[in-house]
């Protein structure tokens, strides 16, 4: 009989670890998957967040080229009233000259 309760006692407490085994085997496995879950919801997270920056980039760039459009047709705009300034510029000097021709003329005529 006491080897019959030796065996009792000795699977009674196998069991006991095993089942201390079980518990810690549970609680690693559910604080793994709940971390697991948690780094995928911020995996989740950074992925919008990144798509988020690509749109924004996408956007930001769209400015860029409408704005460097505008500063092309400034640039055109300047140029050409430069051009336009220029040849009254020159338009102005002429008509200078010619009255200054003039005056000279009449300063002679008089003398």
């Amino acid at each position: 009989m006491t080897h019959s309760n030796g065996t009792h006692e000795a699977w009674t407490e196998n069991l006991n670890i095993l089942t201390e085994q079980i518990g810690r085997l549970t609680e690693v496995v559910t604080v793994g998957f709940a971390e697991m879950r948690s780094g995928i919801g911020d995996l989740k997270d950074g992925i919008s967040d990144l798509k988020d920056g690509i749109s924004d980039l996408k956007d930001g760039m769209g400015n860029l080229r409408d704005g460097m459009d505008d500063l092309k047709a400034l640039a055109r705009e300047q140029s050409e009233t430069s051009k336009r300034q220029e040849q009254n510029i020159s338009r102005l000097v002429d008509t200078v000259s010619r009255q200054a021709e003039i005056v000279e003329g009449l300063i002679r005529d008089r003398r």
